[in-house]
């Protein structure tokens, strides 16, 4: 919604905020799965079932894209700086990819028009604000169709590998404000009768308002549940405490956030169903989705990726860098070889689900998520320092100067003085001997304005 759509829709009472979301689910129906949907979503079943196709796809869907970025201002001055001209990217081989010139946030938030066609966003093309984790958002566009193929993909690629699709009933937790009063007594739920999708808040789930968003599952029964990871954690591990009777569900699918450490076994104790996490941007330069095997497997039709050293040089398979991408699904607005900010490592390989993709290995965080050390090292992978500590569900590392921190634990009961000391000991190993270590047990961890939880959080000048 816009701001003055969402000004409006604050002044309705809930009933007539139903309403509201349910014309508003229509018209992004009609847009998102409509026009060319099933079509996209054909070839990317076709794909998925024959894998032997995806090279010679990527190849052609390559200088399709390159093509079509050469009419951006951007592209037009990187490619000439390259040594390419126009008619060079029609022949493009797949193989010479690491000639093409890496694209920055930086650079795609100080000018977003600059890498659409023409120099600017064209008719009718959407455009949306990322949630700004470094604290500027960043501005991407999508067409009509750019969005087919986005929502035609996830559902292919959901129902494949879990079971569910978009014409299922479902219920998410997403960044939308659906309840816009902080101190509102509920309900803490809106309904899309478009979509049959319950809108969950994550700003208000709590141990006194978990009941309200458990009865809002028994009433309108989806099959699936989406959305931030800390809050579906949170909703199950709340029910689970209160003796609370949720109804089954056939998946869970996480996004946007890490899974905490002892999310799948509360989903399948709440739900009666597994979890599956998936790996997206707003970009949309790289699309993964774990499988019932536990692997994260990479669409590669979504996007040709790489795992990017800081100098710009490739990756080992194993090695931890950057994600980079070259987004397949929008053309409204073409990103190549884009640095996405996200650390992980990588690797193609054989799944016990039959498919041999490229594999997510381990998602360490954002470039920008470090954490400096007494003696000046910084730090940022802190996601493995809560791994198997009894009791601990999830933690937060909150740096206001350099050389101290504060670590908040999120937990099953009281911290165990033990867990303390273990946990001070890993970060005193990464962070160094001399670094200030604070260690807090919290009741709910810090959520952005959009609801999301970030592991570090940097308030230092």
């Amino acid at each position: 919604m816009s701001g003055r759509l969402e000004v409006v829709y604050g002044r309705l009472p809930s009933p007539l905020q139903n309403v509201a979301v349910s014309a508003y689910g229509y018209a992004w129906r009609r847009r998102r799965l409509g026009g060319r949907f099933g079509e996209f979503r054909e070839g990317y079943l076709e794909r998925l079932r024959a894998p032997e196709l995806m090279a010679s796809w990527q190849a052609r869907r390559l200088r399709e894209l390159l093509t079509i970025a050469w009419d951006a201002p951007h592209y037009r001055v990187a490619f000439s700086a390259a040594g390419l001209a126009k008619a060079d990217l029609a022949t493009f081989p797949l193989a010479d990819l690491a000639r093409l010139p890496i694209v920055g946030k930086d650079i795609v938030r100080r000018a977003p028009d600059s890498f659409c066609p023409n120099g600017l966003p064209a008719s009718g093309v959407a455009s949306f604000s990322t949630s700004g984790s470094t604290g500027t958002p960043l501005t991407v566009y999508y067409s009509r169709e750019d969005l087919q193929r986005s929502f035609a993909l996830r559902d292919a690629w959901y129902g494949e590998l879990c079971g569910v699709t978009y014409e299922q009933p479902r219920a998410t937790f997403s960044g939308r404000r659906v309840e816009p009063a902080s101190d509102s007594e509920g309900p803490f739920h809106r309904y899309n009768h478009a979509e049959r999708q319950v809108y969950f808040s994550p700003y208000h789930l709590g141990p006194a308002t978990v009941g309200q968003y458990v009865d809002a599952l028994r009433r309108h029964r989806p099959v699936w549940l989406t959305g931030y990871a800390g809050a579906i954690d949170d909703l199950a591990r709340l029910a689970l405490e209160q003796g609370l009777e949720c109804p089954p569900l056939e998946a869970v699918i996480t996004a946007a956030e890490p899974v905490p450490p002892g999310l799948r076994e509360h989903v399948r104790r709440a739900f009666g169903c597994a979890s599956y996490e998936e790996y997206g941007l707003s970009e949309q330069v790289c699309f993964a989705l774990e499988c019932a095997h536990g692997s994260l497997h990479v669409a590669e039709d979504a996007g040709i990726v790489e795992i990017l050293r800081d100098d710009g040089t490739v990756c080992e398979e194993g090695e931890i860098g950057e994600i980079a991408g070259t987004g397949f699904i929008r053309e409204s607005q073409p990103l190549i070889r884009y640095r996405t900010g996200d650390l992980a490592s990588a690797r193609r390989q054989s799944c016990g689900c039959g498919r041999t993709t490229l594999v997510l290995l381990g998602l360490e965080g954002r470039v920008d998520d470090v954490v400096i050390g007494a003696d000046g090292r910084r730090v940022g992978r802190l996601s493995h320092v809560p791994k198997d500590l009894p009791g601990v569900l999830a933690m937060q590392f909150v740096q206001e100067r350099p050389g101290a921190v504060i670590a908040r634990a999120l937990c099953e009961g009281a911290l165990a003085p033990a867990v303390s000391d273990e946990i001070r000991r890993r970060l005193s190993d990464r962070l160094g001997g001399g670094t200030e270590i604070e260690i807090e047990q919290v009741t709910a961890l810090e959520r952005t304005a959009r609801g999301k939880i970030r592991g570090v959080i940097r308030r230092e000048p």
